[in-house]
């Protein structure tokens, strides 16, 4: 995965954080019709090659994009998953993008 550096925002340098940029869609995609499951860590990688942490969520949901996938399942120890600031306490909760 290619990361960009986030830089500064709200005049708080982000030091080692990043956004992804670029996911290597076909390796992937070659790795699950071998069945190999993938498993990807927040860490990308910069233009410079420097390591850059990941919103370990927003991959998540950039891998979902990228591979066309119809679901998403986040295991986490809250009760809930978060948005907009209210936990949603439901096992299941679908989100509409619009």
């Amino acid at each position: 995965m290619r990361a960009l550096p986030l830089g500064i925002i709200k005049g708080v340098d982000q030091q080692f954080t990043g956004k992804v940029e670029r996911i290597d869609k076909d390796f992937l995609e070659e790795l699950i019709d071998r069945q190999v499951v993938p498993v990807v860590s927040p860490i990308g990688f910069g233009p410079d090659g420097r390591s850059l942490r990941v919103n370990s969520d927003l991959l998540a949901a950039e891998l979902a994009e990228a591979l066309h996938a119809t679901k998403i399942i986040y295991l986490t120890p809250a009760p809930g998953l978060e948005i907009d600031g209210y936990v949603r306490d439901r096992k299941s909760t679908r989100l509409n993008s619009s």
